[in-house]
């Protein structure tokens, strides 16, 4: 790669409607649960800071389903796969509605013996919205000895209730690392990463110009950071061993001992030859990535 511009990762694009199709599928059915879990806890526990919690988890808990299926099922493009969890967080919203109702017009709550009731709601979405309706005028519950909530203000927790788990899913979702995908191996990279925090870059493109001219030397120029303030270097492989990626980012821990860091990118992941790769290894300890990293 010496005196050679980086060849930089690109996203194919690649999401097949079939592969959506399932993905979607295959998400609903656990969203359809955790959106009955979350309709439970609000029917039985009507505390406003602790539902107000309920639904920035239920959104963020779908921006990780959606990200599990989009994965499982190969999408390669991350328009799509943001398109796919906004429809699977309304979806989501609409589930727990139909769950809420169901709690709520049933003296003993039974799943087994719902879940056509569920199925019959599904695929009527007017029998939902009539009932949403009704009990805006009626009214369900008060804090603090108030009368009960219903009307303008009602609706307008319900919106607000919408668009926080829409948000969530939505804004997690953008946090999350775009995987790079190897089309010659149908798979996904495998990401590694060095274990060493070396010096924060603050002059990137004088370390890319030098990566570009010899990138193992670039990287044995770099001193050690600090816990603060340190960069961090990630290899990506294909299972076969076939491809390489290197990526570099800068690291500025915000909240120490919370895990909250602030991430700019250095070197965006390029492709690398064995040799660079085989000589780094055998400088430095390498350590697999968790899921949860990735």
């Amino acid at each position: 790669m010496p005196n050679k511009q980086p060849q930089y990762y690109i996203e194919s694009g690649n999401a097949a409607i079939l592969n959506i199709s399932l993905s979607i599928f295959c998400s609903l059915i656990l969203i359809g649960f955790l959106s009955m879990i979350y309709a439970l806890f609000v029917a039985y526990i009507p505390i406003v800071y602790f539902n107000i919690l309920l639904t920035i988890g239920l959104g963020i808990a779908i921006s990780f389903v959606s990200r599990l299926f989009n994965s499982i099922f190969k999408i390669r493009n991350r328009k799509k796969t943001l398109i796919i969890t906004i429809i699977l967080a309304l979806f989501g919203v609409y589930f727990q509605w139909i769950w809420y109702l169901l709690y709520i017009s049933s003296e003993e709550f039974q799943v087994v013996e719902n879940i056509s009731s569920f199925f019959s709601l599904l695929v009527h979405p007017n029998w939902v919205i009539e009932s949403i309706i009704e009990i805006s005028q009626i009214g369900v519950w008060g804090i603090f000895g108030f009368p009960r909530f219903n009307g303008f203000f009602l609706w307008t927790i319900w919106i607000s209730e919408l668009v926080i788990i829409v948000y969530m899913a939505y804004h997690n979702y953008t946090n999350f690392e775009t995987i790079p995908f190897s089309e010659k191996e149908n798979q996904w990279f495998i990401k590694e990463y060095i274990d060493t925090e070396f010096e924060y870059i603050s002059y990137k493109q004088k370390f890319i110009d030098d990566f570009q001219s010899s990138p193992y030397e670039a990287i044995k120029k770099l001193e050690k950071g600090n816990g603060i303030r340190h960069s961090r270097i990630s290899i990506y492989k294909t299972k076969m061993e076939s491809q390489y990626l290197f990526a570099i980012n800068n690291v500025i821990v915000t909240q120490k001992g919370k895990g909250k860091e602030d991430i700019t990118v250095v070197l965006k992941p390029c492709f690398v030859d064995k040799l660079f790769i085989n000589n780094i290894k055998n400088d430095y300890r390498i350590k697999k990535s968790s899921r949860f990293e990735f």
